[in-house]
Parts: structure tokens; sequence; C-alpha cells
């Protein structure tokens, strides 16, 4: 009988190894392919909350797991909004998951001033 091992913590380094190039205001990010389970977990909870401070909170966590923290504070420094920080999450994510994604195919979200309750703008997604 052979003895057989199973080394998955290679194969988690070797999964983590693998990137993607996110380019943002003209510089290179390197977006580990292995996200974690709490980005997905986030941006499900984003779009399911009504409370406009919970959603972005669970956005700029989400952000801040893929690109770190200092990358975030830049885009915001740079005036990129909370939606379109939500649109390259998941613009990210699909092209992580292999989804063939172009930036025009993904709706942006829009907020409304008046409920601040989240509805996608092709009317796909609607939270009121």
């Amino acid at each position: 009988m052979s003895k057989r091992t199973l080394n998955f913590d290679n194969f988690m380094d070797e999964k983590n190894a693998e990137t993607i190039d996110v380019i943002v205001y003209g510089k290179c990010y390197k977006v580990k392919k292995q996200i974690p389970a709490f980005v997905p977990i986030m941006m499900a909870r984003a779009n399911e909350d009504t409370d406009q401070g919970q959603v972005t909170l669970s956005i700029l966590r989400a952000g801040d797991v893929m690109f770190g923290k200092k990358a975030i504070d830049s885009f915001c420094e740079k005036g990129m909004s909370i939606e379109q920080i939500s649109n390259l999450i998941m613009q990210v994510f699909n092209m992580i998951s292999n989804e063939d994604v172009d930036g025009e195919d993904v709706d942006e979200a829009t907020y409304d001033d008046e409920t601040e309750k989240v509805s996608a703008s092709a009317g796909k997604k609607t939270k009121k």
C-alpha cells in the first residue's frame, strides 16, 4: 500500500500566486485570482442592505481585500465614487470568475437621495 499525501498548503500557495492585472488611474494593480470568500459575501450583503452606511462599508471592505487599503484610499482621493468602486470590484470579481465582462456591460448603481436605497440603472436589480 503506497502512502499518498495531499499538500493543501502548496496547492493554496500556488493559487494565491496567480494574479490578474487591473489598471486604475494609470497604475497597474496585481489582484489575486484566489479572492477570499469574504469579498463576494460582502458584495452580496451590500446588494441586499438598505442602510446606505452599511452598503458603503461593505463595498470598501471588499475593495480593501482585493486592492489594499492604500489603493482604495488613493482611488477615493482621486475622486472615485462608491458606485465606481463597486463597479470596479464587480468587474474584477467577474473577470476572476472567468466571465467575459466588458466595462460597458456592467450596470452602475444609482443612489436615490430621497430614500437612500440602491437601485440598478438598467432596472435589473432594484432595492426599494
